[in-house]
């Protein structure tokens, strides 16, 4: 019935073992862009294990004979017709695309394989690429189980503990937005708590077998200050689980919500067998097109998220995202509007009129990185771009305290952990940037300029 409607869904098989007893249970239930539609009231107590997809009517693309190299506009095509099929919007004119193997990695590049794969049969995807694109989705969603279980241990660890804490991104914007749990593939964990509980959080963490990947760890209130003063995160690391925990979203504050703010608004959603926390939807919405700013919009799989939170019926840009976070969303929709398709991101309520200049500047970003992994992103074509990462910091707001992180960021490179040396003062870190900064060394500005080196032979 879905199917004639022009509407994709998802029947999802999930098993959970009862308690004391040997057999498992299993249960479907159908699953839609806008919710579940039969069987929903139960799934929050099964682990979902496999996916079946059933796609709308065919979509309007032809594949040219022969081989040719796919461009970032093309697969930003692609993923509109899978978006319009996703959501039921009638599709205008025909899109032409290479018939070209290439498509896998520029699919692999954005993240949005397993959305290109759900619809495979309707965009008509010729076998060879289709068995490619399967390889990748079939990955992703394999480690996207995985991720679910090592966010409900997390998500458990922080409860146990008592600490004021929520989820974001990964399999947490999944379940917001009713898509695939497993969806959005492997990545990190994202926990944001308040800034004067990550010295305790740091420590709960060490208890249970986590490392800090930096040797600058907040075992003193000195040295946390300072910390906490020039960035938003921590990583740590256990054998299973990469976990980011942030006391902010950006490091500009003035393109969100205090963290005291999104944390006493933080909604509950079912993950599998328990409840986690995560960001309401206005915020949610709010810190994507912060990371698609931040990504220099390289990445269509944030998009993609995009589309969805604005399609959430209870979405709205709170009323406390200060005045350059509200103009940058108001952006970032209108950049995605022109990308993908007006008729895919409705009007959301609290967000102001687009500015010209900075949906003109989004545009610049990709352009310039869409054909790019996102490690390559970058504002400018120089190798090392500090100026080009500077003016890109600041489009949406500037002011003396945070130019002092930025300078603070830019000279300090912190060295990852080792038992040898567990944690250093802000001098040492200091040296040991100026050293790499006078003998070429650094890492990530060594690392572009052999890229373009190498694309210019």
């Amino acid at each position: 019935m879905l199917r004639f409607l022009g509407k994709s869904s998802q029947v999802l098989i999930g098993l959970k073992q009862n308690p004391g007893e040997d057999q498992w249970a299993a249960h479907a239930w159908l699953n839609t862009p806008i919710g579940n539609v039969v069987g929903g009231e139960v799934s929050g107590t099964y682990t979902p294990v496999t996916v079946f997809h059933q796609t709308g009517p065919l979509a309007k693309i032809k594949f040219k004979n022969g081989e040719g190299s796919i461009s970032s506009d093309e697969i930003s095509g692609l993923v509109s017709r899978s978006l319009h099929l996703e959501f039921g919007v009638e599709l205008d004119g025909d899109l032409l695309v290479p018939n070209d193997s290439n498509l896998a990695e520029i699919a692999r590049n954005h993240r949005v394989e397993g959305l290109l794969i759900a619809h495979a049969q309707s965009l008509g995807l010729p076998a060879s690429i289709e068995k490619d694109l399967t390889a990748q989705a079939r990955a992703n969603l394999i480690a996207g189980l995985e991720l679910i279980q090592n966010t409900q241990t997390v998500g458990s660890l922080f409860e146990i503990n008592r600490i004021d804490h929520l989820i974001f991104k990964g399999v947490a914007l999944s379940a917001l937005c009713s898509r695939d749990l497993a969806a959005r593939g492997a990545g990190d964990i994202d926990v944001l708590v308040s800034s004067g509980d990550v010295p305790r959080v740091h420590r709960i963490l060490l208890d249970n077998g986590f490392v800090p990947k930096t040797a600058l760890v907040p075992l003193e209130v000195p040295m946390w200050k300072f910390w906490a003063f020039r960035d938003r995160e921590l990583g740590y690391q256990n054998d299973f689980i990469n976990l980011d925990l942030h006391w902010k979203i950006p490091r500009n504050p003035q393109l969100t919500a205090t963290t005291k703010s999104q944390l006493g608004r933080s909604q509950e959603i079912k993950l599998a067998t328990t409840s986690i926390r995560t960001l309401s939807p206005g915020d949610a919405l709010n810190a994507c097109a912060v990371h698609i700013y931040v990504d220099f919009c390289q990445n269509l799989r944030l998009l993609v998220d995009l589309v969805f939170l604005s399609n959430l019926p209870s979405v709205a840009l709170p009323e406390d995202v200060p005045a350059p976070g509200r103009q940058l969303v108001a952006d970032v929709l209108e950049f995605t509007r022109q990308l993908l398709g007006t008729p895919l991101v409705p009007f959301v309520e609290g967000v102001p009129e687009p500015s010209a200049k900075g949906v003109a500047y989004l545009n610049k970003m990709w352009k310039l990185n869409s054909g790019k992994p996102l490690a390559e992103a970058r504002a400018s074509n120089r190798s090392a771009d500090t100026w080009g990462r500077l003016k890109h910091g600041f489009f949406y707001g500037l002011s003396l305290v945070e130019i002092a992180r930025f300078l603070s960021k830019i000279m300090l490179d912190i060295p990852n952990y080792s038992h040898d040396l567990k944690t250093i003062g802000p001098l040492s870190a200091l040296i040991f940037r100026l050293r790499q900064l006078l003998t070429g060394r650094v890492p990530h500005m060594r690392a572009r300029k052999d890229s373009i080196l190498n694309k210019g032979k």
